[in-house]
C-alpha cells in the first residue's frame, strides 16, 4: 500500500472510531431544545491555509455531494475596536486555518474531500487533518454560536470595585474558563476545548456604558 493510502486509512479509522461511539452510548444533550443536525452528526474541523477559510467553504459545496454533509462553516467571533471612546464592532475568524462540517456519513465524506484541489494538496504534504470534535466540544460550540455561527459580545456586569461580577450572554454559562478580563479593550481571555486540546483565544464584551 502507498504511503498517501496508510494515510487515508489512518484518517478514516480515526473519524470512523468516534460515531461508532456515539451510536452506543451517546444521550440526548439537548434539553429539549431543538438540534438543527440529525442526532448522530458529528463535528469534524479541517485544517486548510489562514486566509483561505471561506474559500474552501465554497469549494466544499460546490465540489462535495450535499447529502453527505449537513453544514460546512468558519467559526467567528464579534470583537470591539475602541476609537476616539466609541465601540466598533466587527467579525474576525475564531480559529484561523480551520474549518467546521457536520455529517452523519464521515466515511463518505472523507473520501468526497479527495475533489477539492486544497485537501489534496494538503494529503500530498502529509498535512491533511480531519478532526473529530468530541460530543462535550460540540456541546461548547452549540451554546456559544449562534445560528450564523458567530459569538456574540458577552456583556460582563462589574461590581463597585470595577471588578467582574458576572458574565451575560453566549460566554456566560462557561463563566469558569475565562483567565481574564481587558475593560478598556473590551475583551476577555478565555479557553476553549478543540481536538482535544485547550486553545486560549480572546472574545469580545461590552459594558454597561455599552448598552
Amino acid at each position: 500500500m502507498s504511503e498517501e493510502g496508510v494515510i487515508w486509512l489512518r484518517a478514516i479509522f480515526s473519524c470512523v472510531m468516534p460515531l461508532w461511539g456515539r451510536y452506543f452510548f451517546m444521550n440526548d444533550r439537548r434539553d429539549g431544545v431543538a438540534y438543527p443536525y440529525g442526532r448522530f452528526a458529528m463535528w469534524y474541523v479541517l485544517q486548510t491555509t489562514t486566509g483561505q477559510e471561506e474559500k474552501l467553504v465554497q469549494m466544499i459545496q460546490e465540489l462535495v455531494a450535499p447529502e453527505l454533509y449537513e453544514d460546512c462553516f468558519v467559526a467567528y467571533y464579534e470583537r470591539v475596536w475602541r476609537k476616539q471612546q466609541q465601540s466598533v464592532v466587527h467579525v474576525e475568524r475564531l480559529f484561523p486555518g480551520y474549518v467546521f462540517v457536520v455529517t452523519q456519513n464521515p466515511e463518505e465524506l472523507f473520501f468526497q474531500l479527495k475533489k477539492v484541489p486544497a485537501m489534496s494538496k494538503l494529503v500530498a504534504a502529509d498535512r491533511y487533518e480531519f478532526l473529530p470534535i468530541k460530543i462535550e466540544e460540540e456541546t461548547f460550540f452549540y451554546d456559544i454560536f449562534d445560528p450564523e455561527h458567530v459569538v456574540r459580545l458577552s456583556y460582563v456586569e462589574t461590581d463597585d470595585q470595577g471588578q467582574m461580577k458576572k458574565i451575560h450572554g453566549p460566554v456566560g454559562k462557561y463563566a469558569n474558563r475565562v483567565r481574564k478580563c481587558c475593560f478598556k479593550k473590551r475583551y476577555l481571555i478565555m479557553d476553549i476545548p478543540m481536538g482535544g486540546v485547550e486553545k486560549t483565544v480572546a472574545l469580545g464584551i461590552k459594558l454597561k456604558e455599552d448598552l
